[in-house]
């Protein structure tokens, strides 16, 4: 329980101070075409929707790459789509090496559906390396390049969106 409550403490803290220290890259990055996209969500919208096919359909993209939160259960096969709160060490820092290695991974575009509660998808979007993401107003303004604001249910609708400003910004091919 305590261990619990300093991993939620340390990774706000580690959010609020990357967000101060971090440089937005510069002009020549942000107008990279869009290749590769990864997708950070969590495991009901994963469910849900077919965010894999939206993604190649929507920007025209091959194998987008997926990673999905799901919330710690020890009956359920551990699996390198998803990740829990049990991949994060009580610093806050990652211990799981494929969830690790799908944030250091350079996307093009990282498109990340999630809901407003969740520290560790907020964690996750702030550290990967991805050049540009896409994500909710609702989150955090300050986590993405480009922000949608459009309800959860509205997958369609977000999509579009990004679609729209994504060629307005000349970086879809």
């Amino acid at each position: 329980m305590i261990s619990s409550k300093l991993k939620y403490y340390f990774l706000q803290r580690k959010i609020k101070k990357l967000q101060k220290s971090e440089q937005h890259s510069t002009t020549i990055a942000k107008k990279k075409k869009i290749v590769s996209v990864g997708i950070l969500t969590e495991e009901k919208f994963r469910e849900k929707f077919d965010l894999r096919q939206m993604t190649t359909k929507m920007f025209h993209t091959k194998n987008p790459k997926i990673y999905s939160f799901r919330a710690y259960n020890k009956e359920l096969e551990k699996s390198f789509k998803h990740f829990s709160e049990k991949d994060f060490n009580w610093k806050g820092e990652i211990t799981e090496t494929s969830f690790q290695s799908f944030l250091d991974e350079p996307f093009d575009l990282l498109i990340c559906y999630f809901s407003e509660g969740n520290i560790m998808l907020k964690y996750a979007a702030q550290v990967s390396n991805a050049t540009f993401k896409v994500g909710f107003t609702s989150i955090n303004t300050n986590l993405f390049d480009l922000n949608i604001a459009v309800k959860l249910e509205e997958v369609d609708q977000f999509f579009f969106e990004s679609r729209k400003y994504l060629t307005i910004l000349g970086k879809l091919v």
